[in-house]
């Protein structure tokens, strides 16, 4: 596909191999995402760049919510280690 002045690189189309790479799953799994449509759908077999990264950028905010950051200490108790 030719990018012109209106086709930003970000919006390009992505093949499954580039999927798997960006979120490190394989492609059971995406397909799997994708018909449960928690997944960005795909258009003529390839993804919206921005879409997957929209979605793993909503990942990491949703994981960030449900799990706090942890203190310091906290972190250091985990790992074995004294405050």
């Amino acid at each position: 596909m030719q990018e012109t002045m209106n086709t930003p690189h970000h919006d390009r189309l992505i093949s499954i191999n580039e999927v798997q790479m960006m979120v490190g799953r394989r492609k059971s799994w995406i397909y799997k995402q994708v018909a449960a449509r928690r997944f960005p759908q795909p258009v003529r077999a390839r993804w919206s760049f921005s879409e997957v990264v929209q979605w793993i950028a909503d990942q990491l905010r949703t994981r960030e919510v449900a799990e706090p950051a942890a203190s310091c200490e906290e972190r250091a108790i985990r790992a074995g280690r004294p405050g």
